[in-house]
C-alpha cells in the first residue's frame, strides 16, 4: 500500500515538472497569458524573477484546470449533456484562431483532430516522425478544446495508466520538442 501510495507521488512530481517545463516553453515562445501575467504582477514583489516565478506556478495550475474541465466535459458528454452546443462553440473559436492550412497533411478529420494528434493518441512514434518529415504544423490546435499536439500528448501521459505508454509518450513529446 506504501509502495503504491510512493509510486502516485512519484508520478504526480513526474507530471508537475513537465507541466511546469510546458508553462515555461510557452513563456519562452511568448505565449505569456495576459490575466494571469497581470496576477502574478499583483502577487509578487514586483521583481521580474518573482514575477515569472508566480506567472508559472499559476500557469500550471491553469493547465491543471484545463486537464480537469476536460475530464468534466467528457463526463457531461458521457451524461448526455448538451455537447453540441459546447462542441459548436468551441469549434467556431478555435477555426476562427487557427492559421490558414497550406499542408493537406495539417486537415483536421471528422473528430476535429490532424494526422499528427492522431498519431500522438495512438502512441504511434514512427508516424509522428514521418509527419513532422513532411512538415506538420505543429502549433495548430484541436476543433475541440484548442489543445497544440504537444498539448495532447502531455494530456495523454497525465492519464497514462501504464509505464510502457508513459515511455512511448515521453518519447513522442521529446520527438515534438526536438522538431518546434
Amino acid at each position: 500500500m506504501f509502495e503504491k501510495l510512493r509510486l502516485k507521488r512519484s508520478l504526480n512530481r513526474k507530471v508537475e515538472e513537465i507541466l511546469y517545463e510546458l508553462a515555461y516553453k510557452e513563456f519562452e515562445d511568448g505565449k505569456v497569458r495576459p490575466g494571469l501575467w497581470a496576477k502574478a504582477l499583483s502577487e509578487s514583489d514586483g521583481s521580474e524573477v518573482n514575477t515569472l516565478g508566480c506567472y508559472l506556478k499559476l500557469r500550471v495550475r491553469s493547465i491543471e484546470d484545463d486537464t480537469l474541465l476536460l475530464s468534466s466535459l467528457v463526463d457531461s458528454v458521457v451524461k448526455g449533456e448538451d455537447f453540441n452546443k459546447i462542441y459548436s462553440d468551441q469549434l467556431n473559436k478555435k477555426k476562427s484562431n487557427n492559421p490558414k492550412i497550406i499542408n493537406s497533411i495539417d486537415q483536421y478529420d471528422e473528430n476535429g483532430y490532424t494526422q499528427l494528434m492522431n498519431a500522438i493518441m495512438n502512441l504511434d512514434l514512427e508516424k509522428v516522425n514521418i509527419l513532422i518529415r513532411q512538415g506538420a504544423n505543429l502549433s495548430l490546435t484541436d476543433d475541440n478544446f484548442g489543445f497544440s499536439a504537444i498539448e495532447i500528448a502531455n494530456l495523454q501521459l497525465t492519464q497514462s495508466l501504464s509505464m510502457e505508454n508513459e515511455i512511448k509518450l515521453r518519447n513522442i513529446i521529446r520527438t515534438l520538442k526536438a522538431a518546434v
